[in-house]
């Protein structure tokens, strides 16, 4: 039992400094990225799509995808594909090391952030990389 009771309260602590960690104000991390790249596999060959680029009738712009981490601990995405836009709202947090943890309706993903830049693995189609407006 005792034992029970230490985990739930070092777990409550972890929470707890988690969450007064990303509210303690500006982090370096809070801004707008924007798509910059994605390096995908192609027939077993790594292709790279910068901004700008077109491949297979298709651009990929800056805007293609959006996140803009607030300080606040909110966080928008953005998608814009064939002049479709789609938005969705969650929450962010500052994880260990360089990683954070985007939140939306349930769901987590974790990305990695380093020198003004987002990476994450796009559900297995390549890597997206965004950069810091």
């Amino acid at each position: 039992m005792k034992k029970c009771k230490l985990f739930f309260l070092s777990l409550l602590a972890v929470i707890f400094f988690a969450f007064g960690f990303t509210a303690c104000g500006d982090t370096g991390l809070a801004g707008t990225y924007k798509f910059s790249y994605v390096s995908t596999t192609v027939d077993g060959q790594t292709v790279l799509l910068y901004a700008g680029d077109e491949y297979e009738g298709k651009l990929f712009h800056e805007d293609l995808m959006q996140i803009v981490l607030k300080e606040d601990g909110t966080m928008t995405i953005s998608i814009e594909i064939d002049g479709v836009s789609e938005s969705v709202t969650g929450t962010w947090e500052q994880g260990e090391g360089n990683v954070i943890t985007l939140f939306e309706e349930g769901e987590s993903m974790e990305v990695t952030v380093e020198d003004g830049k987002i990476t994450f693995d796009f559900y297995g189609q390549g890597i997206v990389t965004l950069e810091k407006d």
